[in-house]
């Protein structure tokens, strides 16, 4: 038993390296939580059910600006183990840029949440292909986020969209930082200019007015089921069975997702189909450590030093 005393501050120290790994390895889940994407996939699909589907969602969206506010870690991994959720309820299609390489789910709105795990859609009316496609999106945990890329897209590349019929092939015209005020970025095009895609992101610290921009001009679209092979990966496409070619037909929802009804709409069947969870069990257990510790390092850290002292004091008289 005194043995056990005396190795309680090592084994508590150990366990608090435990615990700042688990933290370390949470933080680093978060940097990459644009990966997210890749996991998820949805299949091609008519255009009837596509503008369906976007129809019953922009009713659920919100396209307030003003609601939009700068966000904590703790709220940012809160988002991110709702990742699947969000995207289901919210997800109207796909970007995809390989020179900068983000792959990315288009929401509809732009709520706080949406923009913590993907772009939203800036505009209630905006279609791909037409006036000025804005696209926005947090930047966080040191440039993570959806659009943490954005800085990388290279001129004259091509950024793809999708709606989940049809694909949408953009040249980048514009790769620039911009101040806030600058609002004519967000205007339509003239009836004689061709059709534009806007992405931004916040660039520097909280509250900066400055954004990261990239620019794309529209350059021709055609049916999805005829992209490229990379361009379907990039953009998380699946082949369209013949069940699905049938307005009722959607993937089936696992069990696991039928438990899942928070952001249930009237389509209740989850169209974005995923082959495994987000995050694991323990990578949900890192997250959570590192967003608790980012919400009180101080008390965290001050307390963790006060019951190691003091476990030392106890020790000491069974010296």
């Amino acid at each position: 038993m005194r043995k056990l005393i005396k190795a309680l501050p090592l084994i508590y120290f150990i366990c608090g390296l435990c615990f700042a790994g688990a933290c370390f390895v949470g933080y680093r889940q978060l940097l990459s939580s644009d990966d997210n994407a890749k996991q998820m996939t949805h299949q091609i699909q008519s255009k009837e059910k596509s503008q369906q589907q976007l129809k019953e969602k922009k009713k659920l969206a919100n396209y307030d600006p003003n609601q939009i506010k700068p966000v904590t870690p703790r709220e940012y991994a809160a988002a991110q183990l709702k990742y699947e959720d969000i995207v289901n309820h919210y997800g109207i299609g796909s970007i995809f840029i390989p020179s900068s390489n983000i792959r990315s789910k288009i929401l509809a709105g732009l709520s706080n949440q949406n923009l913590m795990v993907a772009v939203g859609t800036y505009y209630s009316d905006q279609e791909l292909g037409k006036g000025n496609y804005v696209l926005l999106a947090h930047n966080l945990v040191e440039g993570g986020g959806a659009l943490g890329n954005l800085p990388n897209t290279k001129l004259d590349h091509i950024i793809y969209a999708t709606d989940f019929t049809n694909i949408y092939e953009y040249k980048a015209i514009k790769n620039e930082t911009v101040n806030q005020a600058n609002g004519q970025l967000l205007e339509k095009p003239s009836d004689n200019e061709p059709a534009i895609i806007t992405l931004f992101r916040c660039e520097g610290a909280i509250n900066t007015p400055n954004r990261a921009l990239v620019q794309g001009e529209f350059v021709r679209s055609y049916p999805a089921n005829e992209a490229a092979n990379d361009v379907k990966v990039g953009l998380g496409l699946g082949v369209m069975t013949n069940n699905s070619k049938h307005e009722g037909a959607t993937e089936q929802a696992t069990p696991q997702q039928s438990t899942q009804r928070k952001y249930s709409t009237n389509t209740s069947i989850k169209q974005f189909k995923q082959d495994k969870p987000t995050y694991s069990f323990l990578e949900k257990i890192a997250i959570n450590c590192f967003s608790i510790v980012s919400e009180y390092p101080l008390y965290i850290g001050s307390g963790f030093l006060l019951i190691l002292l003091l476990l030392q004091r106890v020790t000491k008289k069974y010296s």
